[in-house]
């Protein structure tokens, strides 16, 4: 069976991902008991484990694919620490650090000649790095754009080719 053309990515082109990035880590452990002090679980960390959220692994699942990416994100990362008990592999408590994220500038959006890449896609988790006029422009200058967004949609949207 042939795929059609038209569902088949050029791998000599490049996917542009833009939007908000984390720092995910996970620290696994024990609980075996309850707290003397209040009724909580006694946490006993074993290991930690890190990765890039968000954006960052958006690019790791593409380039997983064998899709060639480039990022764009902030700089500054929140970091996102998940207690995990490593028998469950429940859940415990996830703690936000650094939480705040600078937006990202009209003029480093305008660095990036959107001509060069096959698709963009714009994961944006609505911490502050994307605002609805900057989906918007990136909507506007690029054909293919794929968009996951924890925003409400709007107007700002109307031109995101897939959801």
């Amino acid at each position: 069976m042939t795929v059609p053309k038209r569902f088949v990515i050029q791998m000599n082109k490049k996917v542009l991902v833009i939007g908000d990035g984390c720092s995910d880590v996970f620290r696994y452990g024990k609980c075996e008991r309850l707290s003397p002090e209040a009724p909580v679980p006694v946490f006993l960390p074993s290991r930690t484990t890190g990765n890039g959220g968000m954006a960052i692994n958006v690019v790791e699942n593409l380039k997983a694919l064998g899709v060639e990416c480039d990022v764009m994100t902030n700089d500054i990362r929140p970091v996102k620490t998940r207690y995990v008990d490593e028998i469950s592999n429940q859940m415990l408590l996830r703690v936000d650090e650094k939480d705040k994220i600078t937006p990202i500038m009209q003029k480093d959006l305008e660095f990036f000649d959107m001509k060069n890449y096959v698709a963009v896609v714009i994961s944006d988790y609505n911490k502050g790095y994307l605002s609805p006029n900057d989906i918007k422009w990136i909507s506007e200058n690029h054909p293919l754009t794929f968009m996951d967004s924890k925003k409400e949609l709007g107007w700002w949207c109307q031109d995101i080719k897939f959801f």
